[in-house]
C-alpha cells in the first residue's frame, strides 16, 4: 500500500473525499492553514 500525502483548498477538500472514498480509498483529514495567505487548507492522507 502506498501513502499519498495531498494539500487542497477547504472548499475543494468535501467533494474529493467523498469521490476517494466511493472509489474504494481511505482517507483521513487533518485541518491545515496555508503559509502565505493563510488561508484555510485542508491536508488528506490517502492510501
Amino acid at each position: 500500500m502506498k501513502l499519498i500525502v495531498t494539500v487542497v483548498q477547504d472548499k475543494d477538500a468535501p467533494r474529493l473525499i467523498e469521490d476517494l472514498v466511493g472509489a474504494g480509498f481511505r482517507a483521513t483529514k487533518l485541518a491545515s492553514t496555508g503559509g502565505f495567505l493563510k488561508e484555510g487548507n485542508t491536508t488528506l492522507l490517502v492510501g
